[in-house]
């Protein structure tokens, strides 16, 4: 959702921030830099019962240079994946990380364990899934009519996908899910 729809959905910037109970200037600030971050995004798409739908993974236009923020998620082994929010990397300091799981109704802010962390990529299946470090795909192969089941280990391999027709079906953290029967 673009600052815009939001405008003009509440009719103005402050009843659009009172909305979700936040300061005038944190969406004044939003104004300024042309995008609403994705966990407010989310409390605007529940107090306008889905009117307004949150999206991440949007580009964000800064002084007319496009910006890509990289896609991360993180795996809390009690909650399972999760979309991280924010990463902060100080010298001499542990490493921090905000996420949200949809099951918890605040983000949770933690040190953490890089293991459990996961880059995205702008490449997708055939679903239109993104693909990320970790996800276990399966690939069409013409040599076989058994399909290859292969799992991306880091970004590097992420990015030798774009060209191949591939299924997101898993993690490795969480194993094989959407639907997809192990052969035995």
């Amino acid at each position: 959702m673009t600052v815009d729809e939001v405008c003009q959905y509440f009719g103005n910037g402050t009843k659009a921030a009172k909305a979700i109970g936040c300061e005038r200037a944190a969406f004044s600030y939003w104004v300024k830099k042309g995008y609403i971050p994705y966990s407010s995004q989310l409390k605007f798409e529940k107090v306008t019962k889905g009117k307004l739908v949150a999206e991440p993974n949007k580009e964000i236009v800064h002084n007319s240079n496009e910006i890509f923020l990289p896609n991360f998620r993180f795996y809390n082994p009690k909650l399972g994946m999760c979309k991280v929010l924010s990463l902060t990397f100080r010298d001499g300091r542990v490493p921090m990380i905000k996420y949200f799981h949809p099951k918890k109704p605040k983000s949770i802010l933690s040190s953490f364990d890089t293991k459990y962390l996961c880059q995205g990529t702008l490449i997708k299946d055939m679903d239109g899934a993104y693909l990320y470090e970790k996800d276990i795909v399966l690939i069409s192969s013409e040599k076989s009519s058994e399909p290859l089941k292969r799992i991306i280990e880091n970004i590097t391999d992420a990015y030798k996908m774009k060209d191949i027709n591939f299924k997101i079906i898993g993690n490795s953290f969480e194993g094989v899910k959407n639907g997809y029967k192990e052969s035995k």
